[in-house]
């Protein structure tokens, strides 16, 4: 019986030569390093074929209301995972930062230990991610030769009794990303993706994993803040929060392949979250916000002393969600926001582990 605890997730970053066209190099260029496995609660990577079912008319006086003619079109794959945010993956360490470089594409890493009065300590690095214009573009001309395409997620599944195979899913770019964490609970992720081409199963891997803690409920500290820089923030408690980056990503093919030939930002990308907290004086504040039309800001950073992992939107709207009252208990109130650019950026997460750097180096 295939039982889904005979399973694994891995990622690894797909990298090209500089000039071949993306038609070329995305979804079929070799790993710079081997692949990252994370624990993950659950996944729906699949093939996406567009299957059509033609109703073309051609009489032979047979059953000729039958549907005759099936054909396979366009090619692709996709699908989520859901999992608990370790600071670092198991095998290497890559897991978490490679999501955020591919789903913002403006990596940077500071040398040495961080900055100083930032972040400190022996072995430690600062990585900070910014939604970037020129979106996988920005990856591709790295300036050293080679270029980041798009990810390769490899997913472990049991077949047959005691047999797992391994399932690569390649040229996958991440439409959308969530962050997600309530009181009590871990901090978890869903990334939503969709790829080029789903390979055939071949040998399971032997995975590994991070022995440290995810980051947890207790680790967060949330900020009403406005600042870029973070400072002058004001702390509150709440109760959950969501953060959610969306690419709006449009797939296009082209003559000569029935393959996904390219994905493009179709839109604009989309910042939105929001918090929940019981409808204190403080929160009332910030609904009548939301009535006004006036800016707020919020900061969101687990910090384990070891590692961090930071959210920084600085200029948000607040999208809805009036008061109410629904039994005899406490008042919460959720608050749902949009992040708009205020100066420089509408998202930036600054992030530390012991990683040196997450795929191709981009500083």
């Amino acid at each position: 019986m295939p039982r889904g605890w005979r399973s694994y997730i891995g990622i690894l970053e797909e990298v090209g030569t500089q000039g071949i066209p993306e038609l070329n190099a995305w979804g079929g260029q070799s790993g710079t390093v081997t692949e990252s496995f994370l624990y993950f609660d659950s996944e729906t990577m699949a093939e996406a074929n567009e299957q059509r079912f033609l109703s073309e008319i051609g009489y032979t006086g047979t059953s000729d209301r039958s549907v005759k003619k099936h054909r396979v079109y366009g090619k692709k794959c996709e699908g989520s995972v859901t999992f608990s945010v370790y600071p670092e993956g198991g095998t290497n360490k890559d897991f978490l930062g490679l999501l955020l470089k591919h789903a913002l594409c403006d990596y940077r890493k500071s040398p040495g230990t961080g900055p100083a009065g930032t972040y400190s300590g022996f072995g430690t690095y600062l990585h900070t991610f910014y939604g970037h214009d020129d979106w996988m573009e920005h990856l591709w001309n790295v300036g050293t030769g080679t270029g980041a395409y798009g990810l390769t997620v490899h997913v472990g599944r049991e077949a047959t009794n005691g047999t797992v195979n391994d399932y690569p899913y390649v040229g996958c770019r991440i439409r959308r990303i969530t962050f997600s964490c309530a009181a009590g609970e871990e901090l978890k992720c869903t990334v939503e993706f969709v790829g080029r081409l789903a390979k055939s199963d071949t040998t399971a891997m032997s995975p590994a994993y991070p022995t440290m803690d995810p980051f947890l409920w207790k680790d967060a500290t949330f900020q009403i803040c406005t600042a870029e820089d973070g400072s002058s923030g004001t702390t509150r408690e709440i109760d959950a929060f969501t953060i959610t980056i969306d690419n709006a990503l449009t797939e296009n093919y082209v003559l000569g392949t029935n393959n996904l030939a390219r994905t493009t930002c179709g839109a604009q990308r989309i910042v939105t979250g929001s918090f929940t907290a019981p409808f204190e004086t403080w929160v009332r504040d910030e609904q009548q916000k939301w009535k006004d039309g006036t800016a707020s800001g919020v900061n969101i950073k687990f910090d384990t002393g070891a590692y961090v992992l930071e959210f920084r939107m600085p200029n948000i709207y607040y999208t809805g969600n009036p008061p109410s009252i629904s039994d005899v208990g406490e008042n919460i109130i959720e608050l749902p926001f949009q992040a708009t650019l205020k100066t420089t950026f509408d998202l930036k997460v600054n992030f530390v582990n012991t990683d040196t750097y997450f795929g191709i180096l981009r500083s």
